[in-house]
């Protein structure tokens, strides 16, 4: 998966315009938090880790 196809779907998820593709939630292995997952970042954020092995992070940052 790429990250664009990634940012896609959770746009429409969190937008309320689809459900969750069952196979999509599938290929997901685990989800942490960036404090979870240790990683070094003041930020913060999430780590998707896909069972091929592929990781994303997501930051949260608040801009108001």
């Amino acid at each position: 998966m790429s990250s664009r196809i990634l940012a896609q779907l959770l746009r429409d998820y969190l937008a309320g315009d689809v459900e969750p593709d069952e196979s999509v939630l599938d290929d997901i292995r685990r989800v942490e938090t960036y404090e979870e997952a240790g990683t070094f970042s003041r930020d913060d954020g999430l780590v998707i880790r896909m069972r091929d092995g592929t990781e994303f992070h997501i930051t949260v940052t608040r801009s108001k």
